[in-house]
């Protein structure tokens, strides 16, 4: 079997060489790059940005989303202070949140500034919040960036909300127990409302049969409890006490005997409040009537004549 000519190798050669399609190589990194970059614009610049703790520390990360949806959320307006939104003030009132989270300084709107244009040279000394706002917005964002803001803006919103909700409820719950500045109140209201004062000093006398008839008809005239009721959850109605050092220290300066929001007022409230006080009263009585100088006492200094009324001694 004689051996393949040269001329017939380079024959075999061409035709396996014309048979092969060459691909040109390609960069394994350039690929990498291209879809992390694809990644990065699917997670919003401002994404990669405020996570990154080398540009923004952890706690400062919603205060500068809170910047940035400025004039953007529709329940954040492009305003420097944020205080007097609804949502924030009572987040404050129920100490939620820290007035420092919700500021803004110019440092802040520089640091966002200079990431949109890196070669951007601010002087903030020169520059009103206003003016800066303004450069923001000249400056603009993508699209998946304001996707990211308002989303994130969105859920703090609702866990704020749903933070005002829980603290409201505790706050009525524990509300609903009367508290010294109520009692105040209402012995002010009694005591101040000349109506009021005399509707109980008729509650005290025997009805009239033309009285007894009218209990229930239209005709009838309001009593006391209905009054002081009334009148007690009037939030208009603010009543203070006078000063009073020699009292006690605790009535030197007047006090301001304000509704409570989440304190009201019943009938039921009122007539037990006005039993209380009246044992109270009744136990006061007694102890000073105890000391010597009551009704009925001789203040002596001699203790055999010290007898009380009811004819136990000391």
């Amino acid at each position: 079997m004689s051996s393949p000519t040269s001329e017939q190798n380079m024959s075999s050669n061409v035709s396996l060489s014309s048979s092969i399609t060459f691909m040109t190589p390609t960069n394994n990194n350039d690929s990498i790059l291209d879809a992390t970059a694809a990644d990065e614009e699917l997670l919003s610049s401002i994404q990669l940005y405020v996570e990154d703790q080398r540009h923004v520390e952890p706690e400062r990360i919603m205060p500068y989303m809170l910047m940035l949806a400025r004039g953007l959320h529709d329940d954040i307006p492009k305003t420097v202070d944020l205080s007097n939104v609804e949502v924030f003030k009572k987040s404050l009132e129920h100490n939620l949140l820290k007035k420092k989270a919700i500021s803004l300084a110019k440092p802040m709107l520089c640091q966002e500034l200079k990431r949109r244009n890196p070669q951007m040279k601010l002087n903030i000394n020169n520059k009103k919040f206003d003016d800066l706002f303004t450069m923001l917005d000249d400056q603009g964002v993508s699209e998946a960036d304001k996707k990211y803001i308002i989303s994130k803006v969105t859920v703090y919103l609702d866990q704020l909300k749903q933070g005002i909700k829980e603290a409201g409820e505790k706050k009525k719950e524990a509300g609903g127990r009367m508290e010294g500045v109520d009692r105040l109140r209402y012995i002010l209201t009694i005591d101040l409302c000349g109506d009021i004062r005399e509707a109980y000093m008729r509650s005290q006398d025997v009805l009239s049969r033309q009285a007894l008839d009218a209990r229930n008809t239209a005709s009838a005239v309001q009593d006391f409890h209905e009054l002081v009721v009334a009148k007690f959850n009037d939030p208009t109605w603010i009543p203070r006490t006078k000063s009073n050092p020699d009292l006690h220290s605790y009535f030197s300066d007047e006090i301001v005997c304000e509704k409570r929001e989440y304190y009201s007022l019943t009938r039921e409230k009122s007539k037990q409040l006005l039993l209380d006080m009246k044992h109270k009263m009744n136990e006061i009585c007694k102890r000073y009537d105890k000391s010597g100088n009551g009704a009925g006492q001789l203040d002596s200094d001699d203790e055999e004549e010290c007898i009380v009324a009811d004819g136990s001694n000391f």
